[in-house]
């Protein structure tokens, strides 16, 4: 059996979603998710943000795209893949990254693109599901992280 990580994830959209094809003609959607947190120091409660990077894969990847904007508030459940790479200046770099197995949009954000179709970017909550996103990622992509 092999090791799995994974994660369920809260938050809110922190800038437009990035959405880029990949060389087998798959796409791959990127957002960034801020998730709020408590945290005691001493006697006072400390409040702290937390930045996370979410990647959706295939057909899922055009609808974050299309329904998702700043400020859209998601729920992500997926698998944790940490990453290594050289960057341009030849300096060792790191991350980890939530891969998207399913997103609830539990409200999405207008846009000038969404405002004018109905139904979309209400602000309102709408608990649509994009299930069963991919869970790995597909060959060929050695372009992400981008």
């Amino acid at each position: 059996m092999r090791d799995i990580a994974t994660a369920t994830l809260t938050g809110n959209v922190t800038r437009e979603v990035e959405l880029r094809p990949l060389p087998l003609g798959n796409a791959v959607a990127r957002l960034r998710v801020a998730s709020g947190t408590r945290r005691r120091s001493g006697e006072q409660w400390v409040e702290r943000t937390n930045y996370f990077t979410v990647e959706v894969y295939g057909p899922q990847a055009a609808l974050c795209a299309e329904r998702l904007g700043k400020g859209s508030r998601v729920v992500v459940d997926g698998e944790l893949d940490w990453r290594e790479w050289t960057d341009q200046e030849q300096n060792r770099r790191e991350a980890v990254v939530l891969r998207a197995r399913q997103i609830l949009f539990e409200r999405t954000v207008s846009t000038p693109s969404r405002e004018s179709e109905p139904g979309k970017g209400d602000g309102s909550p709408d608990g649509e599901s994009v299930a069963s996103a991919a869970a790995a990622s597909p060959a060929g992509t050695d372009d992400v992280p981008f």
